[in-house]
């Protein structure tokens, strides 16, 4: 137990912290300056988790699930508008959840597919009909509907590009997004915007993607690539306009073309200026009868070029359990309980999950 939760919390510190290159030679804060610079990470991550969770692009997600609670544009494709509101909200990316016939199973829409081009056209919300009105014509499909209390159909949703692939397996005939490009604007000022590519084995599971959202101002991007013989490389990144708040890129080597055990994880997280590099070697605490963490686990933090400090383990009992616990230690041997730098961040998602939690149950 204490091994497997080891390897989960050296893969969440690269995941979830920041680092860049490797390049120990950067110079070291003073002490009192690294202890500075922590502070004010937890505080510009509060704040930027805040400023986020409360993004115009945000609230406009709410009122394209609005759009669900309409009569279908496509002449009653969506089944069951209760479950599939539910799995928009949570995800917010495929807008394939508009055209879906059945309920979602095991990450795939069983359907019989959704003809693009044969829907392209302009659907405009009529209150006294309380349906679509479609009017032929263009390229690409666009809906217009009226955001809450409002009289006018005042956001417009676009669908410019849509492709799938089908797949067949023992139980069902299936189909894949391979691609989605949309946007959603409320009073001609765009809110959201999502651009989706993928592909897929023969069995139809994901061997590479890339994610875009746009949630005014922000944009959410996330990227993968599992067609490498023993490796396989993510990223992802928030930005607000053109500044990056925060980037990352992961790299796992595994031991075998299976891809079952890790070797090594090295790759980078980056936070503003804040940044935490290094590597996991998960083969060797996998294989180490008794391991210490610091052996195998090599982090350090800056702010910029300057050290803040190395990141190190200690084996504490919590909850009547050993748990090997991360500390930042200072350069004069000082240390501080990382959890504890990061609390109030840690208050803050807290916060927005139970706000996400009360979208699904509005």
């Amino acid at each position: 137990m204490k091994k497997f939760n080891l390897y989960g919390l050296a893969i969440g510190l690269l995941l979830l912290t920041a680092c860049g290159d490797d390049d120990e030679s950067k110079a070291s804060f003073t002490v009192d300056d690294a202890k500075q610079s922590m502070s004010k990470l937890s505080t510009d991550m509060s704040a930027d988790i805040v400023d986020i969770t409360s993004a115009q692009g945000v609230d406009a997600v709410g009122d394209l699930v609005g759009i669900l609670e309409l009569n279908d544009p496509f002449a009653g494709r969506l089944a069951n508008a209760e479950e599939t509101k539910s799995w928009f909200k949570k995800h917010a990316v495929l807008f394939k959840t508009v055209f879906v016939t059945k309920p979602t199973t095991n990450g795939r829409l069983a359907e019989e597919g959704f003809d693009f081009n044969s829907h392209v056209g302009t659907y405009n919300w009529n209150p006294d009909t309380e349906s679509f009105d479609k009017v032929e014509g263009g390229s690409i499909i666009v809906i217009n509907f009226p955001q809450e209390g409002s009289s006018e159909n005042n956001i417009s949703l676009r669908i410019t590009e849509f492709s799938e692939e089908q797949f067949e397996d023992e139980f069902e005939v299936y189909y894949m997004p391979t691609a989605i490009a949309a946007d959603l604007s409320i009073d001609d000022v765009e809110q959201i915007a999502l651009d989706f590519s993928a592909a897929y084995n023969t069995n139809g599971d994901p061997v590479s993607a890339s994610v875009s959202l746009f949630l005014n101002p922000y944009t959410f991007s996330v990227a993968f690539d599992d067609t490498q013989t023993k490796s396989v490389n993510g990223s992802a990144s928030i930005k607000k306009n053109q500044e990056t708040i925060v980037a990352t890129s992961l790299k796992v080597d595994f031991l075998t073309q299976e891809k079952e055990d890790i070797d090594l994880i090295d790759g980078f997280v980056q936070y503003r200026t804040i940044k935490i590099q290094g590597n996991v070697d998960v083969n060797g605490i996998e294989s180490a009868e008794n391991p210490d963490p610091n052996e195998f686990v090599t982090l350090a933090l800056f702010d910029g070029s300057n050290k803040i400090g190395d990141i190190i383990f200690e084996t504490e009992m919590v909850d009547g359990f050993e748990e090997d616990v991360p500390y930042v230690e200072y350069a004069d041997g000082t240390k501080a309980k990382l959890e504890d730098v990061l609390q109030p961040v840690i208050n803050e998602i807290e916060d927005f999950e139970e706000e996400v939690e009360g979208w699904s149950a509005g």
